[in-house]
């Protein structure tokens, strides 16, 4: 069994993130997210880090968002070529420290 410890020093407590990758695949993000759903540590967000998908992908993460009780966000950039490296959604300021 895998315990999770999620505190800072200062006892606070973060909310990790799960970060998600995707570029024009709606059918493997849907199965992504359906299997995050079944963990048994819920209390995370989940970042769709999208590589320039069309229109489908961005509509499978707007039913995940409105069927989940956690917070998605959908980060998109422009397709420029592979870019799943430097994708920009985990260095987002507001966001809590992620680690991969």
């Amino acid at each position: 069994m895998c315990t999770l410890d999620v505190r800072k020093q200062s006892g606070e407590t973060l909310q990790p993130s799960v970060v998600v990758t995707t570029y024009n695949n709606p059918r493997a993000l849907r199965l992504v997210l359906a299997a995050l759903e079944l963990q048994t540590f819920q209390d995370f967000e989940i970042i769709i880090a999208d590589d320039g998908s069309t229109e489908s992908t961005a509509a499978v993460v707007r039913a995940a968002a409105q069927e989940s009780g956690r917070p998605i966000r959908h980060i998109w950039h422009p397709d420029e070529g592979f870019r799943k490296c430097t994708i920009s959604a985990p260095r987002h300021p507001e966001w809590n420290p992620i680690s991969y």
